[in-house]
């Protein structure tokens, strides 16, 4: 009996003294074991969030860098992508566009409407010591994208994340005095005309996606939109040699909860995860921070997770809309979170999406003792 309480009484302690270490990174400060680490302090208080997203196995969604398009399963039927534009042709042909409000700096790539970059800027990365926190970043060496667009059974070639946009003329700061700022852009293809809205408000790290597609042909279409985030398997800078943290894809619904799909199960092909649902989201965690595709809409769509290129990885949703007649104009909501992982913040962007935050093996200890230190935190301030 005394051998078990030293042995709980060993991991108590040692659950303490790694929440605590957790904690002091979560603030700035170095790790007590050596090493640096690439996150900031807590939110500032009053700080609101949002967005999340779902995902499926073996897609038609087009992949990131190569000129193949795998083809949906027969129910959904199959795209092919006009003129399609890898990742590194894109971001030398256009000129991202700088979205920057309060909170962060979001560089939007015309070709396919990416989100390519997201600079938190509310968080100083103490890695490198020079900057702010990157989440989304594309350049050579590492990929980090959000991703979406449209694919449609037999010779449809909709808007994809590869169709060039018109982004049309507009606010690109957040000025004092404004609470929210829109980018809009357009693009027309296989008989549909997409208009894409992103809404980026203050304090927010959720952006409210809208996507409008008319029927510009003579024929009834029935698009699929898909969302995707797409990234390579390497860990965050930063993490200690005494303990890790998950980084790779998550999938959640009501019925199946929290799943992780860790990059080497894709890679093998060996993914176990939701398939298809009416509610749940998509995301991408690492330690701090997570960004999620969450559809706003109770509506049937299948998850998939799925290898893009070497090294990289997707997870993403696909949710089939209405037909459209000739003419007509149908349109979907999505909400994209990209930010920290506030606890308080996530449980109010989608259900479920508290659970991002990982506390691996250690949960029955650290998550009512995280509790504790922020509780404290609000009373002291410090």
């Amino acid at each position: 009996m005394q051998t078990q309480r030293t042995i709980l009484w060993v991991i108590f302690t040692m659950s303490l003294l790694f929440l605590w270490d957790a904690w002091q990174r979560n603030q700035g400060h170095p790790s007590l074991f050596g090493g640096s680490t690439a996150t900031q302090q807590q939110p500032a208080p009053g700080v609101p969030g949002a967005a999340v997203a779902p995902g499926k196995t073996e897609s038609s969604v087009p992949p990131v860098g190569s000129a193949a398009v795998p083809s949906l399963p027969a129910a959904a039927g199959s795209s092919a992508v006009p003129g399609a534009v890898s990742a590194s042709s894109a971001s030398a042909a256009s000129a991202a566009v700088r979205v920057t409000t309060d909170v962060f700096a979001i560089d939007i790539d015309p070709v396919g409407g990416e989100l390519i970059r997201a600079e938190l800027l509310l968080y100083k990365d103490t890695d490198s010591k020079t900057g702010n926190v990157m989440l989304f970043d594309r350049r050579v060496g590492h990929t980090y994208v959000a991703q979406s667009g449209l694919i449609g059974a037999g010779a449809a070639a909709f808007p994809t994340h590869r169709t060039p946009f018109e982004v049309l003329p507009g606010p690109r700061s957040l000025v004092p005095g404004t609470d929210e700022l829109a980018v809009t852009m357009v693009a027309e293809s296989g008989g549909a005309k997409v208009v894409r809205r992103y809404v980026f408000r203050r304090g927010a790290y959720q952006i409210d996606m809208k996507t409008e597609v008319t029927n510009t042909g003579e024929a009834p279409i029935r698009p699929t939109l898909y969302l995707q985030l797409t990234r390579d398997a390497t860990a965050p800078p930063g993490e200690s040699q005494f303990y890790s943290t998950y980084t790779g894809p998550v999938v959640y619904t009501d019925k199946d909860k929290f799943q992780k799909v860790d990059f080497s199960s894709i890679e093998k092909g060996k993914t176990e995860h939701a398939k298809a649902a009416n509610d749940g989201w998509v995301g991408m965690i690492q330690h701090y921070f997570v960004s999620a595709w969450v559809p706003t809409e109770a509506l049937p769509r299948e998850y998939f997770t799925r290898k893009v290129d070497a090294a990289v990885y997707s997870v993403g949703v696909l949710e089939p809309m209405k037909d459209i007649a000739p003419g007509a104009t149908e349109s979907m909501n999505t909400k994209l979170y990209v930010g920290p992982q506030d606890q308080k913040v996530l449980a109010e962007v989608a259900p479920g999406l508290e659970l991002s935050v990982d506390y691996g093996w250690l949960t029955v200890f650290a998550k009512p003792l995280f509790w504790l230190l922020q509780f404290l935190h609000g009373v002291v301030q410090n």
